[in-house]
Formats: C-alpha cells, structure tokens, sequence
C-alpha cells in the first residue's frame, strides 16, 4: 500500500540522488545491475532488485511495467519477514487460535501464491501519474 517510508540504495559513490528523478535504466542500465530497497524502516522489508534483462522500448507502451511475477505481496504491517513467516504457518494450519486471529486480522481472502500482473501493472501506471 506503499504508506511506510522506504529507500532505494543505489549504490553510487556519491550522494543518492531522489528516486523521483532518476530512472530504473539510469540506475541498473544493464542484466546483472543490482540495487537494493528497503520498505517499512520499522519491518525491514529488505529486497535486492537485480536486472536480468533489458529490451528495447515497445511502442506505444506505457513504463515502467512487470513482465513476469510470482508470489503476492505480504500484507502491510504484518511484522516483517519473522511476523510473515509466522502468519503464514498460522494459515497452512488451517486451525487453531492464531489461524483464527490471522483470518480476522486478514479481513478478507489472501493467497500468498497469487499474482496477478494487470493488478501490478495497474499500480505502477497509477505511481506513474502520481510521481
């Protein structure tokens, strides 16, 4: 839901410039660039983001935009990797308290196997207009 504070480490030698102003191919221009993201200073939500591949730019097609996926994103405030790793324990056990609390906490349907690439091409579309 992109509400928590975050940081792109981009590892360049020099002060790092806003992410509002500097492009993906600026900052990992080529398959094997990697930069690093945190999201939720409080969680520590760490990802290395590694290019694998580039392409030439599609005409009339809007960037950025996913390719390929898998995996839905973890909920907001779940508590990190360690609170995630429990949750879902909690929902494979399809019993119990803590699955009880989980689905009461989750307010809804949540698959962690699911991704859906209109879903996340729609989010970034709508970053795009936001930025």
């Amino acid at each position: 839901e992109n509400y928590h504070l975050h940081e792109f480490g981009l590892g360049w030698d020099h002060e790092e410039p806003n992410e509002n102003t500097v492009t993906l191919a600026q900052a990992a221009p080529k398959a094997g660039h990697r930069l690093g993201y945190v999201y939720d200073f409080g969680d520590c939500w760490e990802h290395v983001i590694e290019v694998e591949k580039t392409h030439r730019p599609a005409p009339r097609t809007a960037y950025p935009r996913v390719s390929a996926g898998a995996r839905a994103c973890p909920p907001e405030d779940c508590g990190g990797p360690p609170g995630y790793h429990d949750m879902l324990k909690a929902l494979r056990a399809r019993k119990g308290a803590r699955y009880r609390q989980v689905k009461e906490w989750l307010n809804g349907p949540y698959d962690p196997a699911a991704f859906d690439k209109n879903a996340a091409n729609a989010a970034l579309a709508e970053l795009a207009t936001t930025s």
